[in-house]
């Protein structure tokens, strides 16, 4: 038994491991070794680092974030995600074969139900939660200014496109969108996203219109790319105003 295994669990070899990473790529704003080294002091580390300690970090990150047994340990591996992606942008993590390089894509793509949320709020700084329903449903909220937000807000456009990567929903399957409920007339503003056919959406004076056509990934990244909502794929989008109180 290895001293390290022998003398200390699992949870303090990965804060040590995470430690000593951190202290070589460097850790939020904070700068590491590979960062204050420059010119012919970067390249003679990379040197001395050669092609095998990149390999052997993508080795010992993948256990830190694996089960003994196979799969991932979500919370550790979220811990885990901004060094891991560190490590790769500095060329200090590299696979050692193109199964390391699945996982360790895999790894960068990982998300649950659990973490998903703050994955939206760090990239696109909308809040949202998950419900799963009965019958593939799954009702999406946000936390807006105003309700008619959810029909202009491109931040809700672009947490839904995150909600198809990650999920990858089915034939069939219907997302919901919805205003949190302390939203004055949040009720009032709904959006029905059903895979494989054509979207409805109800608003104040507007109980249910049919999208132009199906809402799907290549068409929100459209309504991302000419800055619109996801209201802009309804005819006669409704304008973002205040509910009067």
């Amino acid at each position: 038994m290895p001293p390290c295994t022998r003398y200390l669990g699992p949870d303090a070899r990965r804060t040590l491991l995470k430690r000593l990473l951190e202290g070589l790529s460097g850790v939020d704003n904070k700068s590491g070794l590979v960062d204050l080294l420059v010119g012919e002091d970067r390249a003679q580390l990379q040197t001395l680092l050669g092609d095998e300690t990149p390999r052997l970090v993508a080795d010992l990150v993948l256990s830190a974030v694996s089960h003994e047994y196979g799969g991932f340990e979500p919370d550790v591996l979220f811990e885990w995600k901004p060094l891991l992606t560190r490590l790769i942008g500095e060329g200090l993590c590299q696979p050692r074969d193109e199964a390391q390089a699945d996982s360790i894509d895999s790894a960068l793509d990982f998300t649950d139900d659990n973490h998903w949320p703050a994955v939206v709020r760090t990239r696109h700084g909308v809040d949202c939660r998950i419900k799963r329903l009965k019958g593939n449903r799954t009702l999406l909220t946000f936390k807006l200014a105003l309700p008619g937000d959810l029909f202009s807000d491109t931040r809700v456009t672009a947490a839904v496109f995150e909600w198809f990567r990650y999920f990858r929903p089915a034939h069939g399957e219907l997302i919901q969108l919805r205003c949190a409920d302390d939203i004055p007339g949040a009720d009032a503003w709904r959006i029905a996203i059903a895979v494989g056919a054509v979207a409805y959406a109800k608003w104040p004076g507007q109980p249910g219109v049919a999208s132009s056509a199906e809402i799907t990934p290549e068409a929100l990244r459209l309504l991302l790319s000419d800055g619109n909502g996801v209201g802009a794929a309804f005819p006669d989008q409704p304008r973002a105003e205040a509910i009067p109180a």
